[in-house]
């Protein structure tokens, strides 16, 4: 009889799951706070949190693109595009 948990093909594992869990769910926090108005500066934070700042700061800056992007294509040409600024904070 073949063990079928031996012979399937197991889906990876990332690394540091224990750290990309924390990670998702800090940024999570960050958006949350975001649309709440709760949050005057991204440095402060990113200090909360100075084990994930890093890679914090990378999700951060890729939704301000992703926001400047889709706010840049969805907005007429007459008028301004305005700025992702205004949903994520800045230090």
């Amino acid at each position: 009889m073949v063990n079928v948990s031996e012979s399937a093909p197991r889906e990876p594992q990332p690394l540091g799951n224990d750290e990309e869990s924390q990670v998702d769910e800090a940024f999570a926090a960050y958006l949350v706070a975001c649309d709440r108005g709760e949050v005057t500066s991204r440095d402060a934070f990113l200090k909360q949190f100075p084990s994930l700042s890093g890679r914090l700061r990378e999700l951060i800056d890729s939704a301000d693109l992703i926001c400047r992007f889709t706010h840049a294509v969805g907005q007429p040409t007459s008028q301004p595009t305005g700025s992702a600024a205004n949903h994520f904070p800045h230090a």
